[in-house]
């Protein structure tokens, strides 16, 4: 499988747990999620793999955490794989930015369309 088609895959996988939280999660529990897998993919801007510990949100419900879990343990596999490759932590980075703005401008209700 070559890089590329692994950061498809990881953007894949990323992008359904997001919009799977945006579907079922209530707006404060969702931005919990967002927050922390920011944080958690801040160091990928510099190359550095992500911070798993940095994406706990304490006294979080346990939908939360699970989403957290499933979202960085995703994000620090690619990391992983990518370690000798850091401007691929950082493409990798600015994808999740960028990923997550976009759910937190979606408005409530709002579905992402099923690729075809």
């Amino acid at each position: 499988m070559s890089h590329h088609d692994r950061f498809d895959d990881t953007q894949s996988s990323l992008a359904r747990l997001l919009d799977d939280a945006h579907r079922d999660l209530p707006s404060p529990e969702l931005a919990q999620v967002l927050l922390g897998l920011e944080r958690a993919a801040a160091p990928l801007s510099a190359g550095e793999p992500p911070r798993e510990s940095q994406a706990s949100a304490p006294g979080a419900s346990p939908e939360v955490q699970g989403y957290l879990s499933r979202l960085v343990g995703t994000l620090s596999l690619a990391a992983d794989r990518d370690e000798r490759r850091p401007p691929a932590r950082v493409r990798l980075g600015e994808w999740v930015r960028e990923y997550l703005d976009d759910v937190a401008a979606r408005p409530r209700g709002a579905a992402v369309p099923a690729a075809v």
